[in-house]
């Protein structure tokens, strides 16, 4: 399927690294999202019930990534990967996480993990 709906740049602020120090504080995440299925049916209806409505899968994200602690970027991509799958009636769904702290002080802009599941 080449259909896809795509979420850009969706920041979030959460709780996520390896050590307690990390988690203390609010760190922010950056998903880009793209979620593959059949669009045609929507397009010719012009029904929001005829796609996937992207403020339950942002809101559903946000409520996923702020809602928990994460040690592991990877946790964290998975989580959303499968809440995605499970939640809306996509054929697959490609993310990328980005997260651009403490990586920058090192002189990178982010460190991140791009996952596709079917």
């Amino acid at each position: 399927m080449t259909d896809k709906l795509i979420l850009s740049q969706c920041h979030f602020s959460c709780h996520i690294g390896c050590t307690a120090e990390e988690r203390a504080l609010p760190r922010t995440i950056i998903l880009d999202i793209e979620l593959f299925f059949d669009i045609k049916t929507a397009a010719h209806s012009d029904d929001l019930k005829d796609t996937v409505d992207y403020m339950p899968v942002h809101t559903g994200i946000k409520n996923l990534v702020e809602g928990k602690e994460y040690n592991l970027i990877e946790t964290m991509a998975e989580a959303v990967a499968d809440f995605l799958i499970k939640n809306f009636p996509v054929e697959k769904v490609w993310l990328r996480l980005q997260k651009p702290e403490p990586i920058h002080q090192y002189g990178a802009a982010w460190v991140g993990v791009e996952i596709t599941r079917p």
